[in-house]
């Protein structure tokens, strides 16, 4: 996955990915690690907007970010896709 595609930059629909449609007032989880993307919605205006809820699963002693932190590995090649 990390260099099959173009994260952010190839927005194109790709054979291999997996699609799940939802209705609202559904339920998805998911492991928020790997990659994904939301298609753009049909609707405009306020129809249009999601709302999302993140719940954090901690897994292992709880480390909190802090100033010092050191940035997640895929993040130092953030630039070679701008």
């Amino acid at each position: 996955m990390l260099f099959r595609k173009h994260y952010y930059k190839d927005v194109f629909d790709d054979p291999d990915e997996v699609a799940i449609e939802t209705e609202p007032g559904d339920l998805t989880v998911h492991d928020g690690r790997m990659w994904h993307r939301v298609a753009q919605s049909p609707l405009v205006g306020p129809a249009s907007r999601r709302r999302v809820m993140y719940v954090p699963i901690i897994a292992g002693r709880y480390e909190p970010k802090t100033a010092a932190s050191s940035t997640p590995f895929y993040l130092r090649f953030l630039h070679l896709v701008k």
